[in-house]
Parts: structure tokens; C-alpha cells; sequence
């Protein structure tokens, strides 16, 4: 037996590899055989703790502004039910002015309660306004379940919308530690940058931003009043303290807002009961009902939502007005419209 040549020992370890060409190469790494999980990256991480410094800066604000929010949820709670849906639709006309639609709550209320629309209005505002509302003031939740909430037509790559909503709520998850309040104002300044919108549309992101700020279980507010609070909250750029800041003041301004509108339709409700107590039948009392919930009625209208007769509707309207109750606001003979007279809340 010959021994092996021990200055050769490298080469024919070498020849032995080369043998076996068959055998495949050792990997570098082990793979990962992990589901894929979305994470924070470490940019979102950063602007977390931006936000949460800012919420320690900002904590009397924000408490003023969360009183705010309790003070409302307690009206709309021992209100009648047309308090919230008038709220959540002057919420929704506002968003659509500051997003580009020039909608007035009365055409948005006739086309999301009636599919009726007035020459020259546009199918898209109307859709995007009837979105914004049912959102406002549904049962949905953005948190439990985004894809429902959005209810987008699939476009394109679906998928690389998915993801970008995991990534979206896995940074929401990890700022949970917020004011609710707090967390609208990042879950809205976030929504651009997660790129799931349109450029520039704030649309999505207001609306998800408002209900992820009135969050509380068994509330009667669903969303935050924040365009109602005006344009600055959610058109506010530059540090996560300034947004915030900005965004505390929507809410707190939105709230006072939304309170004036509410202690004139309880004063406007009160006068009317009073006033009418001599009338006979059930449809003023209908009447007033709705007028409490929608901003203008036309009689077509009232009779469609009372189920009432034309000609009872409109003796009763003319009864209400000659009492002051309400106003004919068009000066015209037909197509008219009326709103009760509740007087500004600013």
C-alpha cells in the first residue's frame, strides 16, 4: 500500500471535489422559511417617537380636546339618531370642499339618502362625498379590517396595494401606545407616505384619520370632526409637533363646532314641540324629525322619507313656516326647498 504523498494533499482534495460535480454547493445562509410579517422600518420607528415626544408637549391641548370629543359623544348618546347622520354629513360636505368637491350638504344628503342629483353635479364628487359619509357615520371599523373599509375596484397590482396597507397598519399597531386622537393625526399624515392613496387626495386618509380618533368602544361619536374644525388640521406640514399640533386644533375647533350646531337643534326642537302642540295629526311631528337630521327637505322629499301624502306635507310645511319654524330658502314657485330655523353655529 502506498501512503498518501503529504505534499500533494490539497490537490487531491481537490480532484475529489471536482468528482463530484453532481453534489450541489453548500448555501452561503440558511434560508428563512418564516412567513413574511409586515414590520416598522426604522424611518416609521423614528417618526413614532417623533409623535410620541409631541403628544408629551402637547398634553394639555390634547386633553381639552379628547373633553371636547365627550361633551359630543354624550349629546349625540341621549340625542335622536338624525343628530349624528346631520354631523357625519356636514363632516363629510366639508371634507369634500377642502378635497376639491363643491358639494353642499343638501345636494350630498339628496344623493346618499335619495340617489337624487341636480343638473351639473358631478358623479364622482357625489360618489366620493356618499363614501366619505357612509364611512363617517357606518359601522365599520378602518382598523378591523382596511380593505373592507375602503371597498376600492381592484386596479392594477392588487397585491402591491396589500402590502402597502400591511405596512401602513403594522406602523399603526406599533403606535398604539397614542392618544387615540393622537393616532389619527399619524395614521393620516402616514396614509401619503405609505403611498395607498392618490398624490394629494386627502380624502381617504381624513376619514380614516377621524374614525381612528374616536375609537372608543360603545361611543356614540364614530369619527372626530376634524374638517369641520377646518382645512389646517389636515393640510398641516413640517415636524410631527406642528402636524399635531394643527391636528389637536381641527379636533378641538371641529367638537365646538359640531356642540353649537347640536345646542341650536335642541333649542330649535324644544320651540317647535311647543309651537305646534295645537296641530292635529302625526306628520309635523315627522317633519320636524327630519328637518333635526337633514339641512334642507324639499316636499318631494318629506314625502318620500314620511311616507306621508303630498298634500299633507305641504299644508304641514306651510304650517311650520307661517310659525317661523322654518325657511323657503330658493324664492321660488316650484322646486323649493326649506330648512329649519335654527340659527349659526359659526
Amino acid at each position: 500500500m502506498i501512503d498518501p504523498d503529504p505534499y500533494n494533499a490539497d490537490l487531491e482534495e481537490d480532484q475529489e471535489e471536482a468528482d463530484l460535480w453532481f453534489v450541489p454547493a453548500p448555501p452561503e445562509e440558511e434560508p428563512d422559511f418564516l412567513s413574511p410579517l409586515p414590520r416598522s422600518s426604522d424611518d416609521e420607528l423614528s417618526q413614532i417617537a417623533d409623535w410620541q415626544a409631541a403628544q408629551r408637549d402637547l398634553v394639555v391641548e390634547l386633553a381639552d380636546a379628547a373633553r371636547l370629543l365627550g361633551v359630543l359623544d354624550e349629546m349625540l348618546r341621549r340625542g335622536p339618531k338624525g343628530w349624528s347622520q346631520r354631523i357625519a354629513l356636514t363632516e363629510a360636505a366639508q371634507l369634500g370642499w377642502i378635497t376639491g368637491s363643491r358639494l353642499s350638504v343638501e345636494r350630498l344628503g339628496l344623493w346618499t339618502e335619495l340617489r337624487l342629483s341636480h343638473p351639473g353635479d358631478d358623479a364622482r364628487d357625489l360618489e366620493r362625498g356618499s363614501w366619505a359619509y357612509r364611512r363617517l357615520a357606518g359601522n365599520l371599523q378602518p382598523l378591523e379590517g382596511m380593505k373592507a373599509f375602503l371597498n376600492r375596484t381592484p386596479v392594477g397590482e392588487q397585491s402591491l396595494l396589500d402590502d402597502k396597507i400591511e405596512g401602513w397598519s403594522a406602523a399603526i399597531l406599533a403606535a398604539n401606545a397614542l392618544h387615540p386622537i393622537a393616532l389619527g393625526g399619524f395614521a393620516h399624515h402616514l396614509w401619503p407616505l405609505a403611498g395607498i392613496g392618490s398624490p394629494g387626495d386627502k380624502l381617504e386618509c381624513s376619514v380614516v384619520g377621524a374614525r381612528i380618533a374616536a375609537q372608543a368602544k360603545g361611543a356614540a361619536l364614530r369619527f372626530a370632526p376634524i374638517a369641520m374644525g377646518g382645512s389646517s388640521a389636515l393640510l398641516a406640514s413640517g415636524t410631527a409637533e406642528r402636524k399635531l399640533r394643527y391636528w389637536i386644533r381641527g379636533v378641538s375647533n371641529g367638537a365646538s363646532r359640531a356642540i353649537r350646531i347640536l345646542r341650536l337643534l335642541e333649542d330649535w326642537s324644544a320651540r317647535a314641540t311647543a309651537e305646534t302642540q295645537d296641530l292635529s295629526g302625526k306628520t309635523h311631528g315627522r317633519l320636524l324629525t327630519l328637518f333635526a337630521a337633514w339641512p334642507m327637505i324639499s316636499a318631494p322629499t318629506a314625502e318620500k322619507m314620511t311616507g306621508v301624502s303630498r298634500a299633507s306635507v305641504q299644508r304641514n310645511l306651510d304650517a311650520l313656516q307661517q310659525r317661523g319654524l322654518i325657511s323657503e330658502v330658493t324664492d321660488q314657485s316650484r322646486f323649493r326647498v326649506w330648512t329649519a330655523n335654527i340659527g349659526s353655529a359659526g
